[in-house]
């Protein structure tokens, strides 16, 4: 909340300025024997109850700069790098937000994304290919159609999905942790049974879960013990439907994993991501969240990389079939059915140019059979 002694903050006072800046007069106010002060005109508005906030006693508001003259005022502060006129405006403007009953908070470019991501992770229209695997995996532990899980439980469970599209599991339980009550039972503590206990249980167990399932080699393709546990936080906050406060909820790892997924890894979102990462790291190269969003692209852009192999052969020797394998890579490449000119300054007969001399002799001799006619 803003008040007087908040330390200032530049997104608080632009918004400040952008309501007060043309309804209040701003000057210095010089007083013998004192500090140089800022005189702020109380504008005429009026709080929630519908009382002014300008009365006969309180038509401005007086902020000192610290400063003997204008020319010190208008210095910046070495230890805030603002001036120290716009410290006391600052000061004035909390008090007349104070006055009005007005909160504001100051700007998290992190906590904006993270709301775009979520909205993203919630449109069904938008498809998340990277992350309905996950989906899949937690529906199939709290799907009451489900009796067997463990790995062939799921290879069916996955089978069961991909030929019904339309499928929606039937869940009963409560996807929210309880946070356990502990109960004194002599000199023991035990928890107090609850109605969220299955998925307490299953978060508890989940890296043993997902052992005996990828065990059976139906792993879902990342590593389990580092991003399984963030994946759960997702998946609770969908199906709970709870999208306030997640990051506050369940941390900021979890929400930057959540945002990875939301966009697919793509990487224009990945990199509006990086510049809003550890903001208490002032230097160095020892940076968590980063590094962390750096593990998920490079894991999956091996793993795209390894499932969709390049034609090492510069573009223009690709045969047509691979650009229409994958239209939505090459779309923006045009396949042209002309020769391709090589230049040749020395005049020398090239490897094409003897491949097809030698293949005419072949023919000629009767040792090929032309296949192709043309």
């Amino acid at each position: 909340m803003t008040s007087a002694k908040q330390t200032f903050d530049e997104s608080i006072y632009h918004a400040q300025k952008a309501d007060y800046d043309h309804a209040c007069a701003i000057e210095y106010y010089p007083v013998k024997g004192r500090k140089l002060q800022v005189r702020v005109a109380v504008p005429d508005r009026k709080t929630k109850s519908g009382v002014s906030i300008k009365t006969k006693n309180r038509r401005y508001i007086f902020k000192s700069t610290f400063c003997d003259s204008i020319s010190q005022a208008e210095r910046l502060n070495p230890q805030s790098r603002i001036s120290y006129r716009d410290e006391a405006v600052f000061a004035a403007y909390c008090d007349l937000d104070k006055l009005l009953g007005i909160v504001r908070e100051p700007y998290d470019p992190f906590a904006e994304l993270i709301d775009k991501a979520q909205r993203q992770i919630r449109n069904p229209n938008i498809a998340t290919p990277k992350l309905d695997p996950f989906m899949m995996f937690f529906d199939f532990l709290v799907d009451d159609e489900v009796e067997t899980k463990d790995g062939l439980g799921f290879l069916s469970y996955t089978l069961l999905r991909k030929s019904d599209p339309s499928y929606r599991p039937t869940i009963s339980t409560k996807i929210i942790r309880s946070g356990l009550v502990l109960e004194k039972q002599g000199d023991e503590y035990y928890p107090v049974p609850s109605d969220y206990e299955y998925w307490d249980f299953i978060l508890d167990n989940l890296e043993t879960t997902y052992e005996n399932i990828s065990g059976q080699g139906q792993g879902i393709g990342v590593p389990a013990p580092e991003l399984l546990a963030y994946l759960a936080d997702i998946y609770e906050s969908i199906r709970s439907k709870e999208p306030k406060n997640f990051i506050k909820k369940y941390g900021r790892k979890s929400a930057i994993v959540l945002y990875f997924f939301a966009f697919d890894g793509r990487s224009h979102e990945m990199f509006d991501l990086y510049s809003t990462l550890d903001p208490q790291v002032s230097k160095g190269t020892n940076r968590p969240e980063a590094a962390l969003l750096r593990h998920l692209s490079d894991h999956y852009e091996y793993i795209d990389h390894s499932s969709s192999p390049v034609d090492p052969r510069p573009r223009e020797f690709w045969p047509k079939e691979a650009f229409e394998q994958e239209p939505r890579d090459h779309a923006a490449v045009q396949v042209s059915t002309a020769p391709t000119y090589i230049p040749n300054p020395k005049g020398a007969p090239t490897i094409l140019d003897c491949l097809a001399k030698w293949m005419d002799r072949q023919c000629s001799k009767g040792k090929r059979e032309k296949t192709v006619e043309s």
